[in-house]
């Protein structure tokens, strides 16, 4: 993988600080990165505070944006992030992403998930809209739901993530029979929208929940509406969740049934396609757990998925290997928008890396060009974000027979490790170096620019010793 330092600010306010579990997410030009915790030994994300992280990525390229949420683990979960800065010790570029918020539940607009464009000279940032989401429940006996709803946002540019509808601006009971919610989705620009993910948890008594269709709104007035008119009913492991296309995507499928009917690509009746699914090249990467997925295209969702029979290996889902399977829906889902992989977490070392994941479709004469869905992440309780669950979206500029990253091959002259970890030790260091001059620079100008009678708690320790320094001197004279 790239080496990458990344420095948190917290802000000096009252009770800036957290406990909870932080995790981050770039968006880059070459792609997207795994989730990742920023956690190591240090007592973290405290008030005023500077904490310094040493990853690593997949080429993901030059970042455009990062998503920073929280878990909410504790009591006292409620974080003020002042700004975040990411470093490709490779490269030596720099990247910041200026927050200045609330990341709490109760404190700000209540919400823990921040997306923020990357600041760099000579660029310009993307801005942050606000996406107005109107959620129409169907008007029909027991439509309405009080299990926990999320939407996801997909655009030409990304996605907005998984985003809890806590707080409608209409109702307190939200998700009932005939009733219209709007919820505020704070994103970096996604583009042009191209589907929206909606779903429950299936939580509580009564969490079935038919909905009508959803409407997003942006801040110039453009609408798109995403029919649905379906049920999302806990009775499977992916029926409480739906992919929308916007009202034109819709009726032009609609009015092109008859050519889409006669396209290869369109099959009648059952459909077989081809899952290849590549494992990590990193210690413990292989898993011995049941292995499940689900296809979500533009006709429709297929059943649950289970993956056990690999057409080339007797021992599946091993490090480095690449697992090939051949399954059956009863019809075609139709260009792939995602496809969800989880495993049960079953048996010693059910940990699981996976790389990528790709699909063809088998045709009446071989296959259909593969969709490759990037991963880069682990599936497991104790690593990454810790789920055991993950959507991945198509990586429209990916090629098939991509090679997963080979970790062994990296270290195979230092089996220890000792000089890459030096040479990043180094970097590292010298990056804290540069980082810390520059915000002594920086803290020097702000105080420039503060009146005399600022606050001294909005002062590094630092500016606090010049300023007693200059005082003790005034007092001597």
């Amino acid at each position: 993988g790239v080496p990458w330092a990344v420095w948190v600010w917290t802000s000096n306010i009252r009770e800036a600080g957290t406990d909870a579990g932080v995790f981050i997410q770039l968006y880059g030009e070459k792609g997207t990165s795994r989730i990742l915790e920023l956690d190591n030994a240090a007592d973290n994300f405290e008030r005023g505070e500077l904490d310094k992280f040493q990853i690593k990525l997949e080429d993901i390229g030059r970042p455009y944006k990062l998503r920073v949420w929280h878990n909410n683990s504790n009591a006292f979960s409620g974080w003020h992030l002042d700004k975040i800065r990411a470093g490709n010790l490779s490269t030596g570029e720099k990247f910041t992403f200026r927050c200045a918020q609330w990341l709490s539940r109760t404190d700000g607009d209540r919400e823990i998930v921040r997306e923020v464009p990357a600041i760099q000279p000579g660029s310009q940032p993307l801005p942050v809209l606000e996406y107005s989401v109107a959620v129409h429940t169907a008007d029909c006996r027991a439509a309405g739901t009080d299990a926990n709803v999320y939407i996801c946002l997909v655009g030409s540019r990304g996605d907005t993530g998984r985003r809890d509808l806590l707080f409608s601006a209409e109702h307190r009971n939200k998700f009932e029979r005939g009733q219209v919610d709007s919820f505020k989705v704070l994103a970096v620009s996604l583009g042009q929208l191209k589907s929206v993910v909606i779903g429950h948890d299936g939580s509580k008594l009564g969490s079935d929940w038919k909905v009508e269709k959803v409407v997003v709104s942006l801040p110039d007035g453009t609408t798109f509406i995403f029919p649905c008119d379906k049920w999302l009913k806990k009775s499977g492991s992916s029926d409480c969740e739906v992919v929308l296309l916007p009202q034109e995507d819709v009726i032009s499928a609609e009015s092109n049934s008859q050519q889409t009917a006669k396209s290869s690509r369109k099959t009648e009746g059952p459909c077989k396609y081809q899952i290849s699914v590549f494992t990590g090249d990193v210690r413990g990467a292989g898993t011995d757990a049941n292995v499940s997925m689900t296809l979500y295209g533009t006709l429709g969702t297929s059943q649950e998925l289970r993956l056990k029979e690999s057409q080339t290996h007797k021992n599946k889902f091993e490090r480095g290997q690449v697992d090939i399977f051949l399954l059956e829906c009863p019809s075609d889902v139709g260009d792939l928008l995602k496809i969800r992989l989880w495993h049960d977490n079953a048996g010693l070392g059910s940990d699981w890396h996976v790389e990528h994941v790709e699909v063809s479709q088998c045709l009446s004469v071989g296959f259909s060009p593969a969709v490759v869905f990037p991963c880069n992440q682990w599936l497991a309780k104790n690593k990454g974000d810790g789920l055991l669950s993950v959507d991945l979206l198509p990586d429209d500029e990916a090629t098939p027979g991509l090679e997963p990253t080979n970790e062994k091959a990296l270290n195979e002259n230092h089996p220890e490790g000792t000089l890459e970890e030096e040479d990043e030790e180094d970097s590292f260091e010298e990056e804290e170096e540069e980082e810390e001059e520059e915000d002594d620079d920086d803290d020097d100008d702000d105080d420039d620019d503060d009146d005399d009678d600022d606050d001294d708690d909005d002062l590094d320790d630092d500016g606090k010793a010049e300023k007693q320094e200059d005082e003790e001197e005034k007092e001597e004279d």
